[in-house]
């Protein structure tokens, strides 16, 4: 099960509140997944969510927070005050939090995060910046983010669950049989299978620690884009028959494929091609998230 470290949370007009989320297993170990956990408020116009756990006081009201993670959830209430407001009135209220608010300027916007190695990517510089200090994506350590290197298949879903904020589908129905349930990704690949956005490579199984291909990336993304409502799949191969390699798409990408071109998503390389067999980068998979997050305005 998942716990919040406050359910109840009273706050003033303007403040924010640091949320602590915590997952208890049943072998009595603990972990921190405040970080890792979703959040969404039932009124944003009283309260708002600004970071993972970090929430806003907006407007005088009530509204509740529900905190996901892995098919589990937990409410948090939050009590707004007008800010001129000495409480009192004898009424019932959310209990004040345990542990003082820290002082924090609220409008200031997120400290930007960066790493040593991105300066000779000044093409996927900002991308990965932007999605660092929003939380989507992390580096390989506080200083690094390997750009250069290829992405994972688990690595990729887990990124696309949470940049499309696809975490709350509830209890997770079933996974493939090569996804073990202690790994950091059983979630999203979880998730990812319920929704339809993976279909696995045969045998119910999904090689999560296999390099994944960027047409098979972009079938992905299609699915997700078409799950949320943005695009509908009906691209066709004259969509990508400019390009040098557009043979080299597989039958089963083209659609997808066509599409992310068709949408401005995928625009190609500089050799007129889309290497639809190359394995993704974090560097191209930070650009083509960061790209989607913006021209559908998710961010």
């Amino acid at each position: 099960k998942i716990e919040v470290e406050e359910s109840k949370v009273s706050l003033k007009e303007g403040e924010t509140y640091q949320l602590k989320v915590k997952a208890r297993y049943s072998d009595g170990t603990e972990k921190d997944i405040t970080e890792e956990a979703s959040y969404e408020s039932s009124n944003t116009k009283v309260v708002t969510v600004i970071g993972k756990g970090k929430i806003k006081a907006i407007s005088a009201g009530n509204a509740v927070i529900t905190i996901k993670y892995q098919g589990k959830e937990v409410t948090c209430e939050v009590e707004v005050l007008k800010e001129s407001t000495g409480g009192g009135g004898g009424s019932s209220r959310p209990k004040e939090p345990k542990e003082p608010k820290e002082p924090e300027e609220p409008e200031e916007p997120p400290i930007k995060k960066t790493f040593e190695d991105i300066e000779d990517y000044p093409w996927a510089k900002e991308a990965i910046e932007t999605l660092a200090t929003l939380g989507i994506i992390k580096g390989t350590s506080e200083t690094t983010f390997e750009p250069g290197k290829n992405i994972t298949r688990a690595e990729f879903i887990t990124l696309l669950v949470r940049a499309f904020n696809l975490e709350n589908v509830g209890e997770i129905d079933s996974n493939f049989d090569d996804v073990e349930q202690h790994m950091y990704y059983y979630g999203p690949i979880g998730i990812a299978k319920k929704l339809g956005i993976v279909k696995g490579v045969g045998n119910n199984k999904f090689n999560p620690d296999a390099h994944i291909t960027r047409e098979d990336m972009m079938v992905m993304v299609a699915r997700a884009l078409e799950l949320t409502k943005k695009v509908t799949i009906t691209g066709t191969f004259n969509d990508i028959s400019r390009f040098n390699d557009a043979s080299q798409v597989s039958d089963y990408a083209i659609e997808s494929v066509a599409t992310l071109v068709r949408e401005g998503i995928i625009i190609g390389n500089p050799d007129n091609t889309i290497n639809p067999k190359s394995y993704a980068t974090r560097a191209e998979t930070a650009v083509m998230l960061y790209r989607i997050l913006n021209k559908y305005q998710m961010i």
